[in-house]
């Protein structure tokens, strides 16, 4: 029987390699931490993502899923040890446990925080904060019976008006299958605030969603070519839309679009309104119930910031940035590097790591690319994070496969 060191003890070929090559129970527990890891870091972006900078909240995602998927690797092998002896994993457990929270917590949120740093520096661009022409195009298709019973959408263009200087200008749009200028592109003052209070009476949701139209009328309207245009179209559904003639014409004639995709689903996020409105420089806003619509006209007013987030859309004219792709690629392959390193360390089995070079950082990269991609073609978010994670979920499941073909060698 052949002996093999491993640091201050030796373990022989039977008890660490034994007869297969692929563990599942190391599979399957570092699985589950991921997910566990993807929930709890969702539960982060949703619960803290507006109140937290973004490189604290980066840190924080890679920090806590570490932690899960170092803690189920570390349980599979107190179960059914593998990479090392039964009595060496038993004898060295505790340790093992003291250095899970250095080696994920600490470790992973220094490294989430230093990316998320160089990612997104100079990275707080401000869209078109103050325009001098506001047009409103609004679904009014039947979906909005059930989607804005109470008419809030009308209310908070009312309230917008009341927010806007006397010197600017408003139209508003209304659409379902067809297309109407409810109200003509008008400058603000006490008697437009008057026949604004009053130009929805009456209307009804009916009929279809057709954006692009929608889309096409608000680009048409003349405005003074001196002058800044912001348009803002909410809606709660899709229809087909020719995305590149309309976000070439919106950068032909230099106008942002903002667009408000109003839906108690927060997880799906509409690409297509996403898609839209960064192709021209604007935002993309997500509600979920319909009287966080008033608030949301006051962000825009305000004047949001374009931020660049490792775990996260490019938004505006980074968008198409290949310096930004490359990045976003190279940090999260370094993020899988780290994540073998530092396993390795935990097991107290380094050469591991060096044996892991290729597959890991093949494993890296390809966690970065579904990321770029998958985010640039407008999946929505979490599911493009959760491919990520399981990617990386994987790679402590090569450790049993180089051992056993390490071993071979004597």
């Amino acid at each position: 029987m052949k002996m093999y060191s491993n640091n201050d003890g030796f373990y022989d070929e039977q008890s660490t390699v034994g007869n297969k090559h692929f563990n599942l129970l190391l599979l399957v527990g570092a699985l589950i931490g991921g997910v566990v890891g993807f929930i709890f870091g969702e539960l982060l972006i949703t619960l803290l993502g507006g109140a937290l900078p973004s490189v604290v909240l980066v840190g924080l995602y890679f920090a806590q899923l570490m932690f899960f998927i170092f803690l189920a690797v570390l349980i599979c092998e107190k179960i059914d040890p593998r990479l090392n002896s039964r009595v060496w994993t038993t004898a060295h457990w505790g340790d093992q446990l003291k250095r899970l929270p250095l080696m994920s917590l600490v470790v992973f949120f220094a490294l989430g925080c230093i990316f998320q740093f160089f990612y997104g520096l100079s990275a707080a661009k401000p869209i078109l904060q103050v325009a001098d022409n506001y047009i409103i195009a609004i679904d009014n298709s039947g979906s909005m019976s059930g989607s804005d019973p109470q008419k809030d959408r009308f209310s908070a263009v009312k309230s917008f008006v009341d927010e806007l200087d006397d010197s600017k200008n408003v139209a508003v749009i209304l659409f379902t299958d067809n297309v109407e200028t409810t109200v003509p592109l008008t400058k603000v003052d006490a008697a437009f605030r008057t026949k604004i209070a009053t130009a929805f009476d009456g209307l009804e949701p009916n009929g279809g969603t057709d954006i692009q139209s929608a889309l096409e009328v608000a680009a048409q309207i003349p405005v003074d070519t001196n002058s800044t245009t912001m348009v803002i179209l909410m809606s709660d559904g899709a229809s087909f839309v020719d995305a590149q003639k309309i976000t070439t014409e919106y950068n032909q004639k230099g106008l942002v679009l903002n667009t408000i995709q109003c839906t108690d689903n927060t997880f799906w996020r509409n690409s297509l309104l996403l898609d839209l409105s960064t192709r021209t420089g604007g935002m993309n806003y997500q509600i979920s119930e319909m009287n966080q619509l008033a608030g949301t006209f006051s962000k825009i007013l305000s004047g949001s910031t374009l931020s660049r987030v490792l775990l996260d859309y490019r938004y505006g004219f980074d968008y198409n940035s290949t310096l930004f792709a490359v990045l976003r690629i190279l940090f999260i392959a370094l993020i899988g590097i780290a994540l073998s390193g530092a396993m390795s360390f935990m097991l107290y089995n380094l050469d591991v790591f060096k044996k892991l070079l290729i597959p890991k950082i093949l494993t890296g990269v390809l966690a970065g690319i579904v990321m770029e991609f998958c985010l640039k073609d407008f999946w929505p978010a979490p599911p493009a994070r959760l491919l990520m994670v399981l990617l990386f979920a994987l790679l402590p499941t090569f450790f049993r496969a180089i051992i056993v073909r390490s071993s071979g060698g004597g």
